[in-house]
């Protein structure tokens, strides 16, 4: 079964997240400023849960950018906003859009000298199909290793991780996790005039990309380090968008 390609999918959400083997406190610090070179819109610090959340429009582009800390963890992410389309909102064509952190994680990183041991680089990304079938069909062109009719199953869901030594950190294997899943999304219309509003269902294949330094990774992970991990993670969401998940 031939793959479709990157060309069609589009993504909900674009996450990059480090963790430290202590306690991090970004209040004060301005991390979304110093990601974007401008003021967040909100700033919410909750003490005793050890959370802080920046956030704002993102700059230059379609979303929401968001940095969130919580104890020895950091999410940036990057996430569409609900609109009133006949559609679930996304950031647009994968091919544009899965790179769209690179640049303000490159410029938070050089302003801050927290110690990170661990980073990890998610997406979310969904393509629309015309019925259940081609949601399985395409979800299966992926994952050659699934044997099975796409006319029988239905609420498909699989996580899979084929692990690969790192190209930038010889001494590093890195998850590359990746669930696969069929969705549905359901669109109620109020019509005027109209007795009752029209229903319609759409359907989706879903694929949830988590590509990470192991969990037990200690040693501290430098900032040129993190950067080119960064990229090689996002090209192998490429990769993986555009060939299959190959062990």
């Amino acid at each position: 079964m031939a793959l479709p390609g990157i060309a069609g999918w589009k993504t909900e959400l674009v996450r990059v997240t480090l963790f430290a083997n202590e306690p991090v406190s970004a209040i004060g610090k301005n991390w979304w400023q110093a990601a974007t070179g401008v003021a967040p819109e909100s700033v919410l610090t909750k003490p005793q849960a050890s959370e802080h959340t920046e956030s704002g429009p993102m700059p230059n582009g379609e979303g929401v950018l968001e940095v969130k800390v919580s104890f020895n963890r950091v999410d940036w992410l990057h996430y569409s906003t609900p609109n009133m389309e006949v559609e679930p909102p996304t950031l647009g064509e994968a091919s544009a859009s899965l790179n769209s952190l690179t640049s303000f994680i490159s410029n938070w990183l050089d302003s801050d000298s927290t110690p990170w041991i661990r980073i990890a680089y998610g997406a979310v990304c969904q393509r629309k199909a015309e019925n259940f079938i081609s949601a399985n069909e395409c979800l299966i062109s992926y994952c050659p290793q699934l044997k099975f009719d796409p006319n029988q199953a239905r609420d498909l869901a699989l996580q899979v991780n084929f692990p690969r030594r790192s190209q930038t950190s010889a001494d590093l294997e890195v998850n590359r996790i990746c669930k696969l899943m069929t969705s549905v999304a359901q669109f109620i219309t109020f019509n005027p005039g109209a007795i009752a509003p029209s229903i319609s269902n759409q359907h989706f294949s879903r694929i949830e990309l988590d590509i990470n330094t192991p969990g037990e990774q200690t040693n501290i992970i430098s900032r040129t380090a993190s950067k080119e991990l960064l990229n090689e993670f996002i090209n192998q969401s490429f990769d993986i968008l555009d060939s299959g998940l190959k062990p």
